[in-house]
Parts: C-alpha cells; structure tokens; sequence
C-alpha cells in the first residue's frame, strides 16, 4: 500500500460552502486541521475541529450559539475521538471513546453532560408552548454499526411545561428514561397539575420493527387544564399501545371530579383554507404527517361538572364514549343536568329538565353537541314554557304556553309573572331586549344595558319578586357595583318600596359573607332604623360557600 504523508487545513468555513454535498441544515463557522501519516489500509494521524457560533436552524439547538471542539485520532480502523459542545451554560456534553471504521469492530462511546431544556423555547414559542428544566444524560453506546447497543440514563428535573393556547401546567416534572439495548424504558415522569399528579410509564422498542409502545399514564386529583374557556380535575388510567411508525391506541378511563365550562358569547367564525400556488413555482412541500391516535375513552362523571355561559348555570352527570382520532374524534354518549337555571332580562328561571347529547357527528365536522333544555313557570292559570335546543354553536330558543299566548305574552309570564299588559315601560323594554338576543342579533336595544354603562354599575337590571302577603308578583330594580376587587354593594327595591340592600365580601375563592339590611316601607313610621326589629324590617348576615 503506498504510504501517506499529508497536512491540511482549512479555516472560515460555513455549512452553506458544502450543501450541495453535505446538508446540514447548521449556521456557524467552522475550522479543521489533519496530519497523516501511515498507509491507506492503516491510516494514521490526528484530526481536529472547531465550531463557533453553531446553530441548528430549525430544531431545539436553533436558539443559542454553541462552540464544538472534537479531536480524533486515526488508529488504523477505529478513530479515538474527544469532543465536547457547550453554549453560554445552557448546554455542556461530553463525548469520548471509539468509533470504528469498519461495520463489523465494536463500538465504544460515552456521553455525558446536562442541558436546559430552554434549548427548545424558540421552537415552542412559535405553537404558544414554553418548556423548562434541565436534562442530566449519561450514556453509553457499544455494540456495532449494524446492530448498535444503548445503555445508561437521562433524567429530567425541576421541569415545567406549559401550553398557553389549551391552558395547560404541568410543574415539578421530574423522571428518568433508561437505554436497554436498543429500547428505551421510562422508569418514571411525573409532574404537578394543580394540587395533583400526573405519572407514566413505559417501554418503547427500537428494535422491533414499527417501534412498539407501551406506556401507562395515571392523573390523580390532577387539574392539567385551566383556561377561560375549561378547567376540570381529573383522575385516569390510560394505556398507550400500538406501533410508533404505524397506529396508536389511547384507550382507558377519565373520571372527571369536578370541571367548568364556560361557552362564549360567540364562537369565532368559520375560515375557508384556501391553497394558493404562484405561476411558474412548484407546489410547497406538505408538511410531515402528525402521528394520528386511534381513541377508544371513557369519560364519565358523577356530578360536578359545570356548564356556565349564554345565560345558563346548570351541573351535570353522564358518560361518553370518545371513537375515532385524535386528529377526528367521535363522542357519542349524554350529559344529564341535576340542576341548573337560565338568566333572562334580570331574571332567573329554573331548568325542569337538560340534556346535552353526542351523536359523534355535527355541523361543520366539529365537536358542537346538541342542547334540550326546558324551563316552566305557572302564573294565573297559564304555564309558559322556554325550550333551548339545537347545537351548542347556534342554540335555538322556543316560547310556547299553555293556553297558546303570543311571544310577548309568553315572555311577560315567564320573566314577571303576569300579563303583558300590566308591564311598566322598563319591563317591556326588557321584554324587547329579551326577544331580540334569543333571536341571535347581538346588537339589539339594550335600554337597562346603556343606562347600567352611564352610571358606572356592575349590575343593574329589572326583575320581579313576589310579595310578602304571597300575592301577585311585583316588579323590582337590582342595582350595584364592585366597590374593591372583592367587596360588592348593591341594593334591591319593589314598586311598593321595600328595599333590601346587601354587602358581599369575598373572602376567599369559596367562602363568601354577606350582610343584607331589608327595610320595609313605611310612609308614616318615623321609627329609626336601629329599632328595625319592631318595625318589621331586618338585618341579617350569612356566610356562604360556593364550589
């Protein structure tokens, strides 16, 4: 074999110099120098590399600049290599051992070294996602090109995990993953999820074909999601099964203890996905396909399951099924409401009975269940009903009574309890209000609304109450303002003058006092108002809890 005597160097080179040859997809400068000597079946020598300012441009390195120095020397068939890569404390890893030339000679590399895990904010960032913690790796490779072996660990500490668009926190996260040969087994990942625990574990398995998964995930007492829209407490036993590179299954259990929904005001409009291509230009690529997750869940609860907005207050009890997809989910089963009420113009009507209903399909191929909701009230021999149905998305409001009434009628029995023509101007103004937003126009008369504005209330809107004797209802004014973030003041009043006013103090999220002072007309009682008990008026004060 002819003998080798070479020196080379090169210095300034950039990943976009060799591209065409060699993608690396890298930003940085680089450096080389190598010294050979011996034959070209026994090469022999040293070799050296340095990096700066090395950037992944897409991926979890891509925010910080790291610096490489790798050394290796060329012992015939195998090169011993030291190399480290480190940036601004964010990154520290250490390689050392042997790498063979040939498929057949065994392996020999150790790495070690920690990371932050705000390696990774760039590329989360942009998805409303954001991860903390630092990452501990030690491992070791061994084995040969052909079938490599993997043993030692990395674990996670003091992690933390956000998704600011869903609403979730995970905190506390902590585990360790182990290398088996060419498997990995998480021997435990747990995090805090409000005041409870999220825990999983498992096995995923390199060697056999289609990557198999096995992983157990447990929440118990765990509050994962909380955002304006839903936060619930939950408990679960899940499996995770089927092949990475084919299908998984998510299949298991999800008992909901306690959760609030609250539906919006207005859904956000549709918006059509339309595909522009430019003349002469060939189409973009499609991005790389998600992992779709066949689902086969239960979701079950036995109360405490709140659904508040669009006027209704009601809590729940059901189960469902959850088929299909994660990318398309089919939910099929029912929610049975245990109470609730619908809020009206100022009134407050009590639901005889709801459902919301899942067939597994809906408008516009969206998760939208269906509603069937009904409240009654009977007054001077006329019951008048209000049924809410239809979808979530677009509810539809029908008034129907017995005798038949008109709406307007319908609508004066069921807020005031009596008959439309005994209606001050007020409460007919809230009538035509009350039409005009269960008929989906948002932009309706709004008198009491307008007038609550000027005067800088928090509440003011009209009623109606029955009277103290127990005879026809009267109709009443409640007014009131947030005179701190957690002291409300309001008062209520009759047409006959009874006034009734209330001080609210919350003192902490579920415990509330409450100071009410009713007072009675009296036109000619002069009696002051510390005799309020020979009067017939009263003082009372109240603690109340509210989950």
């Amino acid at each position: 074999y002819p003998k080798l005597s070479l020196a080379a160097s090169a210095t300034g080179v950039t990943p976009k110099m060799v591209e065409p040859l060699l993608p690396l997809a890298l930003d940085g400068t680089f450096s080389a120098s190598t010294t050979l000597s011996g034959t070209l079946a026994a090469p022999m020598g040293d070799i050296a590399i340095h990096g700066r300012d090395i950037r992944i441009r897409q991926g979890p390195l891509g925010a910080s600049a790291n610096s490489l120095e790798a050394h290796g020397t060329l012992q015939g068939d195998l090169i011993a290599v030291n190399a480290s890569l480190s940036g601004d404390k964010a990154i520290q890893l250490v390689a050392n051992g042997r790498i063979p030339l040939t498929l057949t000679n065994p392996i020999a590399l150790a790495a070690k070294g920690n990371a932050d895990l705000a390696l990774l904010a760039a590329p989360l960032a942009a998805t409303g996602q954001s991860l903390r913690g630092t990452v501990t790796i030690d491992i070791r490779v061994g084995g040969t090109w052909a079938l490599p072996q993997a043993s030692g660990s990395m674990e996670v500490a003091n992690g933390e995990f956000q998704d600011f668009t869903r609403g979730i926190r995970l905190r506390n996260l902590d585990g360790r993953l182990e290398a088996e040969g060419r498997g990995i087994r998480i021997v435990n990942l747990s995090a805090n999820a409000g005041n409870g625990t999220l825990m999983a574990s498992g096995t995923i398995d390199f060697a056999t074909p289609g990557v198999p998964v096995n992983i157990t995930i447990d929440a118990k007492n765990a509050r994962p999601i909380t955002s304006d829209l839903l936060d619930a407490t939950l408990q679960t036993d899940l499996t995770l099964t089927g092949k990475l590179r084919q299908r998984l299954t998510l299949d298991g259990e999800v008992k909901v203890l306690n959760a609030n929904i609250n539906v919006p005001e207005k859904f956000p409009a549709s918006v059509a996905e339309i595909e522009i291509r430019r003349g002469g230009q060939q189409a973009p690529a499609l991005p790389f396909p998600k992992n779709v997750i066949a689902l086969n869940l239960t979701v079950s609860s036995t109360g405490q399951l709140f659904v508040r907005g669009r006027g209704v207050d009601a809590e729940f009890s059901g189960s469902l099924k959850i088929r299909g997809t994660s990318a398309a989910p089919q939910v099929l089963g029912a929610l049975d409401m245990r109470r609730g009420t619908f809020s009206l113009a100022g009134t407050t009507l009590n639901f005889q009975s709801g459902k919301i209903s899942f067939d597994g399909a809906s408008l516009r191929n969206r998760l939208d269940p269906t509603l069937d909701f009904v409240a009654q009230t009977t007054s001077n021999g006329v019951t008048a009903t209000l049924n809410l149905s239809g979808y979530a998305s677009a509810p539809k409001v029908q008034l129907t009574s017995t005798p038949n009434l008109p709406q307007d009628e319908i609508m004066a029995r069921l807020l005031f309890q009596q008959s439309a023509t005994q209606l001050s101007a007020l409460q007919i103004a809230e009538i035509a209000d009350a039409i005009t937003s269960l008929s989906g126009a948002g932009s309706g008369l709004n008198p009491v609304g307008s007038l609550r504005k000027s005067l800088g209330l928090d509440r003011l809107a009209v009623g109606s109450a029955s009277s103290a004797n127990g005879g026809s209802s009267q109709a009443t004014i409640e007014a009131g303002k947030y005179i701190s973030r957690n002291i409300y003041v309001g008062t209520t009043q009759n047409v006959s003058g009874g006034t009734r006013a209330i001080v609210q103090v919350d003192i902490t999220k579920h415990l509330k006092a409450q100071a009410a002072v009713s007072m009675n007309a009296h036109p000619t009682n002069t009696t002051p108002l510390t005799q309020a008990q020979d009067t017939g008026d009263s003082v009372g004060l109240m603690y109340q809890f509210e989950y």
